[in-house]
């Protein structure tokens, strides 16, 4: 009997499933769920290449022995404690990616008085946004995550927990850091075994979707080549921005220094993305402060793209077209927006709060350039960048180092290593 080993990611029934030994996606482009799409995909070629009939790759189902999670997910264990005799026997892995939970859930809720306060907390220095959040943090701790502790508790006790895997060592400390007010959750966290495994991109699929393929079919073919040709027409330098359009991205912040400062004398600033229903007042937002002005580009990718395809081609000849890629975020996990910038061999401008300088700090200054997410001017750092210069090219190295086939082994590793 072959060895079921089950996985899921954040809405899996939506915009990424496994049939028939083959794993597709729909059109979403969040980071977990690409992540989960291209780690699967690779695992099961994995599979075929090594022999290893005696292994199946399934979606997620409760009742197989192994499960692994892309994600973290509360909702899992707020009743564990009601139903962990339907646990018994069987184990979970868990990818969590979930940074800074509570400040982004605060900055990006749509509640009146949680916008007020956002937008007031915001505008002061950073010391006091970090006591602020400090006592955001313990608000929401009391009020959402006292509800499962139990529930969590009782699941790593009963050894329902197997491991976790961790994008970064700086996203393994903060999520370790979450739970130090529940010493029991604490130090039963840090006997668990954990991982460090980097995203990866899938370059094989980067390359076939430029060479254009994927849009003879597209319903929109003629509007998204013509917005490139638009684009690639401007005569001044791009800075480009491609992201959810929620707080937590820090837009509207990027918005009012490229134009406090001037930057658009010599640069035009494209912001690329997506609304998102917890956050449509932000949209709303960048929509009116951005259409008076002429050198930025506000593009909702929704209503160009229909496929999959169609917004992975528009994101990549965005970046072949920029001169500097930015990511002024509040907070950044593992951004594959900053890896694409690098693939693509481009100047990155990204928040501090990233673990970007973690895994390329000989690149520091160089080709990736910090930024201090709550005060920062665009032209002193834009000033460090020289567009002229002839730098190396990193897209080997990245290469190297990120390969989804070389990553998605090591995830196959860890499952066949839990699976018992």
């Amino acid at each position: 009997m072959k060895k079921q080993i089950g996985v899921y990611c954040r809405t899996i029934n939506e915009n990424f499933f496994i049939n028939n030994e083959k794993v597709y996606i729909k059109k979403e482009l969040a980071g977990d769920i690409l992540q989960a799409y291209w780690i699967t995909k690779n695992i099961l070629k994995d599979l075929k290449e090594l022999n290893l009939n005696d292994v199946e790759i399934l979606a997620y189902d409760p009742n197989l022995k192994l499960n692994h999670f892309f994600g973290f997910y509360i909702h899992l264990f707020y009743n564990f404690n009601n139903y962990a005799y339907l646990y018994k026997g069987k184990h979970i892995g868990i990818t969590a990616n979930y940074t800074n939970f509570f400040l982004s859930k605060f900055i990006t809720s749509n509640s009146l008085l949680n916008r007020f306060l956002s937008f007031f907390i915001l505008k002061l220095n950073e010391n006091f946004i970090n006591l602020v959040s400090n006592i955001i943090n313990s608000y929401y701790f009391n009020k959402d995550f006292l509800k499962f502790t139990n529930g969590f508790l009782l699941a790593l006790e009963s050894n329902y927990i197997q491991y976790f895997i961790f994008n970064s060592l700086r996203e393994q400390n903060l999520f370790l850091n979450l739970f130090t007010k529940n010493q029991n959750i604490y130090n039963l966290l840090n006997q668990i075994n954990k991982y460090i495994i980097y995203n990866c991109l899938d370059f094989q699929e980067i390359e076939d979707i430029l060479n254009n393929t994927s849009l003879n079919n597209s319903l929109n073919k003629d509007l998204i080549f013509n917005l490139i040709l638009k684009l690639k027409n401007l005569s001044k330098n791009k800075l480009l921005f491609i992201g959810r359009f929620d707080r937590i991205k820090n837009i509207l912040n990027l918005i009012k220094v490229f134009d406090k400062e001037k930057i658009y004398k010599d640069f035009v600033l494209i912001i690329l993305g997506y609304p998102v229903s917890y956050d449509l007042n932000y949209y709303e937002t960048l929509k009116s402060i951005s259409k008076s002005k002429e050198d930025i580009f506000l593009i909702n990718i929704d209503e160009i793209g229909n496929f999959y395809h169609d917004k992975r081609y528009i994101t990549f000849k965005l970046i072949e077209l920029s001169d500097v890629v930015i990511l002024p975020s509040f907070e950044e996990t593992f951004s594959l927006t900053a890896l694409e910038a690098l693939y693509f061999n481009k100047k990155l401008i990204i928040t501090q709060n990233s673990p970007y300088y973690e895994l390329y700090p000989e690149l520091i200054n160089h080709f990736v350039f910090p930024i201090n997410p709550f005060n920062f001017s665009l032209k002193k750092i834009l000033l460090k960048i020289d567009l002229n210069k002839e730098n190396k090219n990193i897209k080997n190295e990245i290469i190297s180092k990120f390969d989804c086939k070389k990553i998605s082994k090591q995830y196959l590793d860890i499952f066949l290593k839990y699976y018992k």
